[in-house]
């Protein structure tokens, strides 16, 4: 008589392994535009109407015009500012 040996055949989880691939793909597709993309993908989103208001973040605040300026001098303070006590405990981590 022989003796037959056979191994059992592993079935392959086919959902785990689609997970697992996209997974590593997205991680891969996201290391990839923040690493080594040489264009910003906001720049490419952006239209030409929208990119000149960049130069909105370089304007100079100067406070002084506004409060220095005659018409912000005459308005009136009908409520006066909040008065604000003791907020919470000293020391939130000791027990009262």
């Amino acid at each position: 008589m022989a003796i037959v040996i056979e191994e059992e055949k592993r079935n392959i989880n086919w959902f785990n392994l689609l997970v697992a691939v996209l997974i590593i793909a997205f991680l891969g597709t996201v290391a990839y535009f923040l690493f080594f993309a040489k264009i910003p993908l906001v720049e490419k989103v952006l239209s030409p109407k929208v990119q000149p208001l960049a130069g909105v973040s370089q304007f100079k605040f100067n406070p002084e015009l506004i409060t220095e300026n005659e018409i912000f001098k005459i308005l009136k303070e009908y409520a006066g500012k909040p008065q604000i006590g003791e907020v919470g405990r000293s020391n939130p981590f000791v027990a009262p």
